[in-house]
């Protein structure tokens, strides 16, 4: 699976989706040898990410729930994910976002990383009911307890990120 990856991470790519039909054929192929296919889908991007963030951003079941990509096969969902992350200019928005981070001097985060973030924690939301009020409540409370100067770095941030529309991925949760 490394060897596959190393592949990849070395590929020129334009679109999400175009890197993300590589990671399929590897699966496909990987999958002959007897590993579980849901669990290469998942642990490729993950390494693929891990190797080299910018321009990519990991396949998850919850950030899949939250664009819609709802492919019965790990690798449908997974290719529908991405078309779906290109339709909605990912790679701009985490851009965009991406100079706010280093605007408010959070080196080293990158965009695609918080719009990750953002779309696992939609989806989880989206799939849990009242548990949402939980997470908010944790928030507020781990929000509380930093200290104060990066709290208000971190407000800052917040509300330059609300403020720009380019920093906006408008996705319609189901």
């Amino acid at each position: 699976a490394l060897g596959a990856v190393a592949q990849i991470h070395d590929l020129p790519f334009a679109t999400l989706f175009e890197r993300a039909v590589h990671v399929s054929a590897a699966v496909c192929a990987l999958q002959q040898a007897g590993q579980d296919r849901h669990r290469l889908v998942s642990g490729m991007t993950k390494l693929l990410w891990f190797a080299s963030p910018a321009r990519w951003t990991l396949f998850d079941k919850w950030a899949a729930l939250a664009v819609g990509a709802q492919g019965r096969d790990p690798v449908e969902r997974m290719l529908e994910f991405y078309a779906t992350l290109d339709a909605l200019d990912f790679l701009d928005v985490a851009a965009a976002i991406g100079r706010r981070l280093q605007d408010h001097d959070f080196a080293g985060v990158h965009g695609e990383r918080v719009l990750d973030k953002y779309l696992m924690l939609l989806g989880k939301a989206a799939s849990a009911g009242n548990e949402h009020r939980q997470a908010e409540r944790r928030i507020r409370v781990w929000h509380q307890a930093l200290p104060e100067a990066f709290r208000t770095r971190l407000d800052g941030l917040t509300q330059d990120l609300l403020n720009d529309p380019q920093c906006h991925l408008e996705v319609g949760c189901p």
